[in-house]
């Protein structure tokens, strides 16, 4: 390995623990608790370390968060099946990201309360638009998609997707919001709200095939 390939990787490295130094403090302490100050003390890096490569505070966080998130979207496309029947595949793919949404509860609350438009790239779910560089939504649409088999047109089943997003995000923040429920309650909240989004869809779709 030549001189500058060591660089290369040294830099990576860098910053890597830079990110997960900054991850620890705001899981043990909190986002707001996290500061240049704070990291530079804890990793015994002088400030212009840190500065080389973020350009400030809110920057590590948003790299910190956007890597996090990343990994709950992630557990979308792990519990899809391609053998398994849409209304499964939906079933489990809602289960686990909420389950894993509220594994990382300050990750998935800071992230999706956001409005800054580099978090929102990630986040938004109210334009049509979004479907062209959302893979977790586009797989939303797929499953709904085959459930209806071309009996209804891409604009609703859009619509279907971006209802049934926003509706599962706001039962996850209200999961986390409200920490008195216990587990056994989450679980039936989860239940509930997975059961409701089938019925709806098949009511739906029985509807069609009457049309």
């Amino acid at each position: 390995m030549g001189s500058k390939d060591r660089i290369e990787r040294r830099k990576k490295e860098t910053y890597a623990l830079i990110l997960k130094t900054a991850k620890d403090i705001m899981i043990k302490e909190g986002i707001d608790k996290l500061s240049i100050r704070k990291l530079t003390d804890k990793m015994e890096y002088s400030p212009a370390m840190i500065y080389h490569y973020f350009s400030n505070k809110e920057d590590i966080i948003n790299s910190v968060m956007e890597k996090e998130y990343k990994k709950i979207v992630d557990t979308l496309f792990k519990a899809h099946d391609p053998n398994n029947k849409p209304l499964v595949n939906l079933s489990n793919c809602l289960r686990s990201y909420i389950k894993e949404a509220l594994k990382n509860k300050e990750v998935y609350k800071y992230v999706m309360l956001q409005d800054k438009p580099e978090i929102l790239k990630h986040t938004s779910v109210l334009s049509v638009s979004t479907f062209d560089n959302r893979p977790a939504l586009q797989l939303l649409f797929n499953q709904i998609e085959s459930l209806y088999e071309g009996k209804t047109d891409k604009q609703m089943i859009q619509m279907k997707a971006q209802t049934i997003w926003t509706s599962t995000f706001g039962l996850i923040i209200r999961m986390i919001t409200e920490t008195i429920i216990s587990a056994e309650w989450i679980d039936y909240f989860i239940d509930q709200h997975i059961t409701f989004v089938q019925h709806s869809l098949l009511y739906d779709q029985l509807m069609k095939g009457e049309d």
